[in-house]
């Protein structure tokens, strides 16, 4: 019988993988890791924390989706030990390497392909599901490859409250950010304010123990929140410049990523829920 999870070669690529604003083909391969370990070391004490709480521990099979430049990944594999496993996944798994040996990368596209049913005591992603089309779809079957009384815990970001303070354009590129968010939303590339829809679509599975929490991410120049929003500029601009944004907001906005000396970054909603035995 062939493995539902099975992939292509590692390293090729998704024939949808365009579709992900951070995949273009201008991507810097070297910009784009820095602004995964940012938006890491901004998201993840979050992260373990709601892990921590479901009580994740040794001998756990855990799937991570989405699994980025794969710290969480390495937390569980250090966590679950080596009576407990965990796969990795991803459409491009190039910055998976150097994990334990428990820890097992697959190259996986959640749009396309399937995932072993009732296989996993744990299923988490992060900031996946806001660049699909059918987020719906991805949750259910993630909630299928859950084992009786597996835990399914999801975080999505709302970039609803970004916003720029300290400089002189920091007011106007606020603006300007909140509009092109919505005009991107609409367009369907991303939507750029699925946390607050998270809940709603995690309630309708069904789940026990179900639980929701939010956490916003603020810094300045140098630190993760700040940083990741600013290495991710030059493929955002590109979304933008795609969708009709003018040139002249377009260099407002990179003003204030220069010259703004705080920031409320993106806001990441949690939510978890239990299948039942």
């Amino acid at each position: 019988m062939s493995d539902p999870e099975a992939s292509v070669n590692r390293g090729a690529r998704s024939a949808e993988d365009d579709s992900y604003v951070m995949n273009s083909a201008e991507t810097d391969v070297e910009i784009e890791t820095a602004r995964l370990r940012n938006l890491q070391q901004a998201s993840d004490s979050s992260t373990i924390s709601h892990l921590d709480a479901i009580g994740v521990g040794p001998g756990w099979r855990c799937l991570e989706v989405g699994a980025g430049a794969g710290s969480i990944a390495s937390w569980l594999g250090t966590r679950v030990g080596q009576t407990g496993s965990v796969l990795a996944t991803d459409i491009n798994v190039d910055r998976l390497g150097n994990l334990a040996s428990n820890v097992e990368v697959r190259q996986h596209d959640i749009r396309q392909q399937e995932l072993k049913p009732a296989a996993y005591d744990l299923v988490h992603c992060r900031f996946v599901l806001m660049h699909l089309a059918d987020p719906a779809a991805a949750l259910k079957k993630m909630t299928a490859s859950l084992a009786p009384g597996g835990w399914l815990v999801v975080e999505e970001g709302d970039f609803g409250l970004i916003e720029f303070a300290g400089a002189a354009e920091s007011a106007r590129a606020t603006a300007v950010l909140q509009t092109l968010f919505a005009r991107q939303t609409a367009a369907g590339t991303v939507n750029s304010f699925f946390g607050r829809q998270l809940p709603g679509l995690v309630l309708a599975l069904g789940l026990e123990s179900f639980g929701v929490d939010a956490a916003t991410q603020t810094g300045g120049p140098g630190q993760p929140a700040y940083e990741a929003m600013r290495l991710a500029w030059p493929n955002v601009r590109a979304g933008f410049a795609a969708i009709g944004a003018t040139e002249d907001d377009l260099r407002c906005v990179e003003i204030a990523l220069a010259d703004s000396t705080f920031v409320v970054g993106i806001t990441t909603v949690g939510v978890w829920g239990r299948l039942s035995r």
